[in-house]
């Protein structure tokens, strides 16, 4: 039987550019690394327990290889949650990312738009696929700015529970 992770249980550290530390609550540490694999260019995580191996494999080689701290945070992120060391400490190769709760905070009385977003912007490309969102290269039709836009269609309350804690978090990093 698999342990449900409560936010907080999980926090990540970078080592150097290929190593990790994954460090539960518990005092428990495991070290990941990035492999990159000499003959096809793929990428894998080394060590990666395996109940974060879905969230880290929607991401592409390149992702993960040019950014694998944000892609391992994520994929953790994503699976349950994943918080503040105990001490607070704030270290330049750590990552913390808030937990639920303090993402549902962020987005009381936020509604998700749901008008044609072509009336907004002029799609460039495709730049990222996930599990259910995409992300286009796009142009704002207002004054020509290109930015990235995540188009989402939530399927259960639960996928939409997740968009809104996602938005909740983007907002925190502002």
């Amino acid at each position: 039987m698999q342990e449900k992770l409560r936010p907080g249980d999980y926090w990540l550290i970078k080592i150097s550019e290929e190593v990790f530390s994954l460090e539960h609550r518990d005092g428990t540490k495991t070290e990941i690394r990035l492999v990159v694999n000499k003959d096809d260019g793929s990428v894998s995580f080394e060590g990666l327990p395996s109940q974060f191996e879905y969230g880290v494999n929607i991401f592409t080689d390149q992702e993960k290889r040019e950014g694998p701290l944000e892609c391992l945070s994520a994929a953790i992120r994503e699976r349950e949650g994943m918080g503040q060391k105990p001490d607070g400490d704030q270290n330049n190769g750590e990552i913390h990312i808030p937990s639920d709760k303090d993402a549902q905070k962020m987005i009381e009385g936020f509604e998700l738009k749901k008008d044609d977003p072509s009336n907004y912007y002029d799609i460039i490309k495709r730049i990222g696929l996930g599990g259910f969102a995409k992300v286009f290269e796009v142009k704002r039709k207002s004054d020509g700015a290109i930015m990235a836009l995540k188009f989402a269609e939530p399927k259960t309350s639960e996928e939409r529970d997740s968009i809104l804690n996602e938005v909740g978090i983007m907002m925190m990093c502002k």
